[in-house]
């Protein structure tokens, strides 16, 4: 099995008591509400969680635009039917893997990701971001951990920095691969009250803004 597939099994795995918990850290709720606070900067109609899981940022975002159509995607049939349940949508929230997401057949004014990418195994990170930059018709955001593309935890061989494990976390150079795609994206820190390991920053890839 490789990497692509074992992570695909880790999350499609996770319990409910896991998923549940996604909505009992104040940090991630704060990092949540205040999300929603900066997508206010931006016009748009509609927007697609790629790994919504739990369906959190989904429901702050809904509650602060209840006129957007809100949709995403997440490979945990037990977590799409619980965010389905909690969000009061059914058929906009799809349980597929994320690197199927060119077979949606629309596109979303933004399309985003939140502790997505530190998880998709490195090499397969800068097709997703082409799926992701596909998937939107303005913007593609991303509440991620950034870095030089260290990788802190995953399977042995390939020589994690901190922690052996079956689920790969690393810093991909989010920065870097967008400018490879011709695209400069827009850095925001998250405050310190909303920040964890797995979300330190707030890139915005506006697709309007090529660079030349």
């Amino acid at each position: 099995m490789g990497l692509k597939e074992s992570q695909a099994e880790h999350w499609r795995g996770k319990s409910k008591e896991i998923i549940e918990s996604y909505w009992t850290s104040s940090k991630a709720i704060e990092r949540s509400k205040w999300f929603a606070q900066q997508l206010k900067k931006y016009k748009f109609n509609s927007i697609f969680e790629v790994g919504f899981f739990s369906g959190r940022n989904l429901h702050y975002i809904k509650e602060a635009f209840p006129s957007v159509s809100i949709a995403g995607l997440d490979i945990n049939a037990k977590a799409t039917r619980y965010a389905r349940e909690k969000l009061g949508l059914d058929k906009d929230l799809y349980c597929m893997d994320l690197h199927s997401m060119g077979d949606i057949g629309e596109t979303f004014d933004v399309v985003f990701t939140s502790g997505v990418a530190i998880h998709v195994p490195p090499d397969d990170v800068a097709g997703v971001l082409k799926l992701l930059i596909g998937l939107s018709n303005k913007y593609v955001m991303h509440i991620e951990q950034i870095g030089g593309n260290i990788l802190e935890k995953g399977p042995k061989h390939l020589k994690p920095n901190y922690k052996v494990s079956d689920q790969i976390q690393w810093s991909p150079d989010l920065l870097s691969m967008y400018e490879n795609l011709g695209y400069a994206p827009d850095v925001i820190p998250l405050p310190d009250e909303c920040r964890t390991n797995g979300g330190t920053h707030l890139l915005i890839i506006d697709l309007q803004r090529r660079l030349k």
